[in-house]
């Protein structure tokens, strides 16, 4: 009698060892390791009444000229030799696009975030700033001042650029 853990290895060897004995009797009751032997002709229909042999090729070197000679003759068909082949109409000429040179932003450090029922006040560099306001004569207008996220929005009146900024 075998224990409980003999059993279980038993079980798990069968689990693995029966698929591959399957496909094993299967090969061999269909007579071989499969279409190894075929080979695929085209045909033109033959005569009623006769009978038309077809042959393929003899050698793989016959084979390999055989397949040349077809990809030789789909290089003159209208789509190219593939359908992946992508022909190129000349060269490509780069181009540099110029950009406007930009003002770099103005370097202030935000110290604080003052919030009243009027509106919110940033303390920049000291100095109490609202919406609206025009960072040191430096052309950046403060559009927001954000007291949950404790930051500050300035943007550019020349370029329209914005840039958020956090307290420091």
């Amino acid at each position: 009698m075998l224990s409980t853990e003999g059993r279980r290895r038993l079980a798990a060897g069968g689990m693995f060892i029966l698929p591959l004995f399957l496909v094993k009797a299967t090969s061999v009751m269909l007579g071989g390791a499969g279409p190894v032997e075929t080979q695929a002709a085209t045909t033109e229909d033959a005569p009623i009444g006769t009978t038309q042999v077809i042959a393929g090729p003899k050698s793989n070197e016959e084979a390999q000229i055989l397949a040349a000679e077809h990809i030789t003759s789909l290089e003159n068909q209208p789509f190219g030799v593939s359908p992946m082949y992508y022909e190129t109409h000349g060269q490509v000429e780069s181009t540099e696009i110029e950009h406007p040179e930009e003002d770099p932003p103005p370097q202030f450090k935000i110290r604080g975030i003052l919030s009243a029922s009027a509106g919110n006040t940033a303390l920049i560099d000291g100095k109490p700033y609202r919406v609206g306001d025009e960072l040191a004569d430096s052309g950046w207008r403060i559009t927001e001042i954000d007291g949950v996220a404790r930051s500050v929005t300035i943007k550019d009146s020349k370029t329209g650029r914005t840039e958020t900024r956090t307290v420091q």
